[in-house]
C-alpha cells in the first residue's frame, strides 16, 4: 500500500495502562484524515477524510460498533469530473533505494505507453524544491 491515511483505536484502562491498539476501518480511502472531537469529557468523535479525487468527506464515529455516520457541515459542490479518475498510491525506491511515495492521477482507459502528455510535480525533503515544472492545463489536452 502506498501513502494512505489511518486511524487507531487505542484502549486504556485509567490514565497510565495502555492495553493495545486496533486499526480502524474507513469508509473510503483518503490521503489524509483529521479527528475531531469535542474534549476528553465527551464521547463525540468526528474523522474527516479528504484526498486527490475526495472532496472531504465528515463522519461522526462510534467506536463502540465501528459505524460511520455521515455527517457533513454543508452541502458539498460535485465534481462530476473525479469519476473518471484512477488514483494509485504507490511506493517506489530512489536512487539510494529508500522507499518514497509516488502518487499516479489518470482518467480511466488511459493507455500507459509513453504517449500521453505528462505533468509532473516533486519536492525533495524537507519541502525544499529539486524541481518545478510550469505547465498550462491546456498544455496536457
Amino acid at each position: 500500500r502506498g501513502p494512505a491515511g489511518r486511524v487507531y483505536w487505542s484502549k486504556c484502562k485509567g490514565h497510565r495502562r495502555f492495553l493495545g491498539s486496533t486499526e480502524v476501518e474507513l469508509p473510503v480511502t483518503a490521503g489524509s484524515v483529521y479527528v475531531r472531537t469535542k474534549g476528553h469529557k465527551f464521547q463525540d468523535i468526528w474523522i474527516s477524510l479528504t484526498g486527490w479525487t475526495l472532496d472531504g468527506k465528515r463522519y461522526r464515529y462510534t467506536p463502540e460498533d465501528g459505524k460511520f455516520t455521515l455527517e457533513q457541515l454543508s452541502k458539498k459542490d460535485e465534481y462530476p469530473e473525479f469519476s473518471d479518475m484512477v488514483v494509485e498510491e504507490l511506493m517506489v525506491p530512489s536512487h539510494d533505494g529508500v522507499e518514497v511515495p509516488l502518487s499516479l492521477i489518470y482518467k480511466k482507459g488511459l493507455k500507459m505507453d509513453g504517449s500521453a502528455p505528462l505533468l509532473i510535480n516533486g519536492y525533495g525533503s524537507y519541502w525544499r524544491m529539486a524541481w518545478n515544472i510550469q505547465l498550462h492545463w491546456s498544455q496536457l489536452e
